[in-house]
């Protein structure tokens, strides 16, 4: 699963190829969940739609009533998609089971991307909460990937809410951890990403520039263009907040661009639709 974990696609795949080598009822639905997952880091919603289905009808044949074990990777899917309260509904069923199933496997990912679901529908203090109770869960299981899977996050979302102390402390938590083995593939995207935000707060423009880039670079070596087009996205509404003259506001422009023609043709519509609408103001 460490692709999937370490937003590594290549190496997903590669584990979901020797799907006839897990043949077990478990892993009969966990490689299809990892297949829907991946095809969401790789903006391919049409191939995850697919799987999501055949699951879905798999599961209801088993008399399964809802994804139980698997809510995180469809809820990933539908977070990436846009589908807020779909993600919403799907991962709070799931977190729901898990606590009543008292699975902390389960429990500590599925409130992770709750946290993310409520920070893109602005409900802040709700997201902090889920990312809050998530990473106590990793750390008492001393999950140091899932840690730095999720700092990142509680990061932005403590930059949302004014609490730069607090987002910079995330932040370092999260550098110290990437600075030590393994390679932390893709997931140095989100580290970038974070630090990129906290130095346009403070604005430290030119380390911000360079840790925009090295966020967007790391999305394309790793083929993450969902991810590449939130680099974008973010760069630019970064310039847009701070004191732009022209030049700025041209750049910002051009980035929210790039990222609207990653968006838009993966069918992430919701994601495209907030470029427009900052497009134009910054042209």
């Amino acid at each position: 699963m460490c692709g999937l974990s370490l937003k590594d696609p290549r190496a997903g795949q590669a584990w979901a190829a020797r799907e006839p080598d897990y043949r077990t009822f478990f892993c009969l639905l966990e490689v299809p969940s990892h297949l829907v997952a991946l095809s969401a880091l790789q903006g391919d919603f049409g191939a995850g739609a697919r799987v999501l289905d055949d699951m879905q009808k798999a599961l209801e044949a088993l008399g399964q009533p809802g994804f139980g074990f698997w809510p995180c990777e469809p809820g990933l899917f539908r977070l990436y998609r846009g589908e807020w309260e779909e993600a919403r509904r799907l991962l709070h069923a799931g977190l729901d089971w898990a606590r009543q199933s008292h699975d902390h496997r389960v429990a500590a990912p599925a409130a992770q991307l709750l946290g993310r679901v409520y920070a893109e529908l602005a409900e802040y203090p709700l997201a902090e909460e889920h990312l809050q109770w998530a990473l106590d869960l990793f750390r008492r299981a001393t999950d140091v990937l899932g840690e730095l899977s999720l700092l990142p996050h509680l990061c932005q979302v403590s930059l949302c809410t004014g609490q730069r102390a607090k987002a910079g402390e995330y932040l370092a938590q999260a550098q110290r951890i990437l600075a030590r083995p393994p390679d932390w593939a893709g997931l140095r995207a989100d580290v970038f990403l974070a630090e990129a935000l906290v130095e346009a707060a403070d604005d430290r423009w030119d380390a911000a520039e360079v840790a925009f880039g090295r966020a967007a670079a790391v999305c394309q070596q790793y083929g993450l263009p969902w991810d590449e087009a939130r680099v974008y996205y973010e760069w630019g509404k970064a310039l847009l907040r701070g004191e732009a003259g022209f030049v700025q506001r041209e750049q910002a422009a051009g980035l929210l661009r790039r990222a609207l023609a990653l968006w838009e043709p993966m069918g992430a519509a919701p994601y495209a639709e907030r470029c427009r609408a900052l497009v134009a103001p910054a042209g």
